[in-house]
């Protein structure tokens, strides 16, 4: 908001009670998605009542992020720790990790589903923060479907400040894992090599090129 306001692509806003609630929003304040101001001031300070429409579709939300985050997830997190506590080799390790990617994404999309569908009840509309990213055919892809919003964000504020693809292939190159490596720090200095290993197979990786796409999929 700052940045934008400071560059020039909307005024300020002077009613300190939307800004407040703008910044201060609890849905989405802890866990997303990314809401840019100029993308949401209509939606949240529009004046509007609660209709059954939103209310059913809004809980039918509710209860598939619970049913993700609590069955889905919290089964795979109980047999994960099953599998490290006993097995550490071969198969088992590799279930594990399969394991842990189905976790991962229904823990964290599960949750914005619970944001989305609050919001809806409410009538506010937010941003979907995943598009199927499992069904990526290569690793831009994902990331082009994986926390939609903070890929969004750090293109914008990060990826085009650099110079983006405006630039020569290496400078592109170098422009994308910075932008993975800052992604990885976002999560926390341990996440620095994550970020900078995706950053590499990001810009030095060609895309897939079979025209099947579960092989695509099933390789990425």
């Amino acid at each position: 908001y700052f940045i934008d306001v400071y560059k020039g692509k909307y005024d300020a806003e002077h009613n300190l009670y939307h800004y407040l609630l703008y910044v201060l929003y609890i849905p989405y304040l802890f866990i997303g998605p990314i809401s840019r101001y100029d993308q949401i001031k209509t939606t949240l300070f529009a004046k509007r009542k609660i209709t059954e429409s939103n209310v059913f579709h809004g809980l039918l939300r509710i209860v598939w992020g619970l049913f993700k985050k609590l069955v889905i997830a919290g089964r795979a997190g109980i047999l994960i720790a099953t599998i490290t506590n006993n097995h550490n080799t071969g198969a088992f390790v590799l279930f594990a990790l399969f394991l842990y990617s189905i976790q991962l994404y229904t823990d964290f999309s599960g949750g914005i589903d619970i944001v989305l569908g609050f919001s809806k009840i409410l009538g506010i509309e937010l941003p979907e923060n995943f598009k199927v990213p499992y069904l990526a055919e290569n690793l831009k892809d994902f990331w082009h479907r994986w926390h939609m919003t903070l890929s969004n964000w750090l293109k914008d504020y990060v990826y085009i400040p650099l110079g983006g693809n405006r630039c020569s292939k290496i400078r592109n190159k170098f422009n994308i894992i910075i932008t993975f490596v800052i992604s990885g720090l976002w999560h926390g200095i341990n996440y620095f090599l994550w970020g900078l290993f995706h950053g590499i197979l990001v810009a030095f990786t060609k895309k897939t090129k079979s025209k099947f796409k579960w092989i695509n999929r099933a390789i990425n």
